[in-house]
């Protein structure tokens, strides 16, 4: 009887899903354009009605990860502001609309490098936080906007893969901006 139970258990633990460690997912930085990517207007069609859920959906994300943070250092969770929270979400309304417009002007990316993330990552004005989880703020955003774009069945997807296509152009664009800040 303890054999079988030992058995099941190696089983189970050897059916266990593995993280994935490839960085094959990962989308990569790209240089910057200096025309609008070709599928911007379908990306800008498709998540426009949805900007207000990206937006609180990424706020969200990033509260929950500020909680996780103070937890793994020990300290006991403290709620995020309100006027923390309407100043993220500004932030982050503007980094999304920036987007869906394809926007890849030096201008954008500075902001964005400068003040956007690391005010989306900090509290408020203070910045000092490293900005680290910039990539995973770019994924996220990404996943949250292919969501949007593929929300209902078509029979013809070219659209959605033009749409796709900008999406990964200008997210591309801005990881390189963040990486070269």
């Amino acid at each position: 009887m303890a054999t079988m139970a030992s058995a099941a258990s190696q089983t189970r633990q050897a059916r266990a899903p593995r993280p994935h460690r490839g960085t094959d997912l990962w989308l990569p930085p790209s240089g910057a354009g200096s025309a609008a990517p070709v599928g911007i207007d379908e990306l800008e069609y498709l998540v426009s009605d949805s900007v207000q859920i990206v937006v609180r959906a990424l706020v969200g994300h990033i509260s929950s990860l500020e909680i996780a943070h103070q937890r793994a250092a020990g300290r006991r969770p403290q709620p995020v502001p309100l006027r923390i929270l309407n100043l993220r979400r500004r932030i982050a309304r503007t980094w999304i609309i920036a987007i869906l417009q394809g926007r890849m002007d030096s201008a954008s990316l500075f902001a964005l490098a400068t003040r956007w993330i690391p005010q989306l990552v900090g509290r408020g004005e203070d910045t000092r936080r490293p900005a680290a989880t910039s990539r995973d703020l770019v994924e996220y955003v990404r996943g949250a906007l292919a969501a949007q774009v593929m929300t209902e069945p078509a029979n013809n997807l070219v659209p959605q893969a033009k749409a796709l296509h900008a999406l990964d152009t200008v997210l591309g664009v801005h990881l390189a901006a963040l990486a070269g800040a």
